[in-house]
């Protein structure tokens, strides 16, 4: 469950608006929207579109335009050394007049990553659903997952940590304060054994 929208996400609304009719007109084709916590992909023709929501979280911060213009080139740079076919670029969108443009001369409002969309059905979720996910496949992922972090720069662990442990530390409060939404496992044969010790 997301929280209430803030300031910059409500902001933010007319943008994402117009970018929805603005995709289905450019294709002649609904588009599919797929909404995450910190961002929208809307799937459209050939082209994925990512766009990020105006939020901060112990492990991100979109906050700003600065911030999701700096996340979107990132993305692009990291992840074309993975995927060079998927990860094209990242496109402002811009204020032209009283609307909005993808990558206009206006002043930026707002940043979105472009990606070429890929077959849904051949993602390794979908593969293992369908018991076709071999070792061959798991296999070339790990070789590509080792030379993936054998090319990643080294970067100090510990502002990722005190990061991690603001986040365990807000997700444990928050799942106290909502019991009713997981409620205490009922006592089986070891836990009961534990308890009597």
């Amino acid at each position: 469950m997301r929280a209430s929208p803030t300031e910059a996400e409500i902001a933010q609304a007319p943008q994402i608006a117009w970018l929805e009719r603005e995709l289905a007109h450019l294709t002649g084709e609904p588009v599919k929207r797929i909404d995450t916590q910190g961002a929208i992909v809307w799937l459209s023709g050939a082209e994925a579109w990512k766009f990020r929501r105006a939020i901060r979280l112990p492990f991100l911060d979109y906050s700003t335009l600065a911030k999701r213009r700096a996340a979107a080139e990132a993305e692009i740079r990291l992840n074309r050394a993975a995927a060079p076919s998927v990860y094209r670029d990242a496109v402002a969108i811009t204020r032209e007049g009283q609307g909005f443009a993808l990558g206009g001369p206006g002043a930026p409002v707002d940043w979105l990553v472009r990606m070429r969309r890929f077959d849904e059905e051949s993602t390794l979720d979908r593969l293992a659903e369908r018991g076709e996910l071999t070792p061959a496949i798991i296999d070339r992922l790990a070789r590509a997952l080792i030379a993936a972090h054998g090319r990643a720069e080294a970067k100090p662990v510990e502002p990722a940590l005190a990061s991690l442990e603001t986040w365990i530390g807000q997700n444990g409060r928050r799942s106290a304060s909502t019991r009713t939404c997981f409620p205490p496992p009922a006592p089986t044969r070891s836990t009961v054994a534990l308890e009597r010790r």
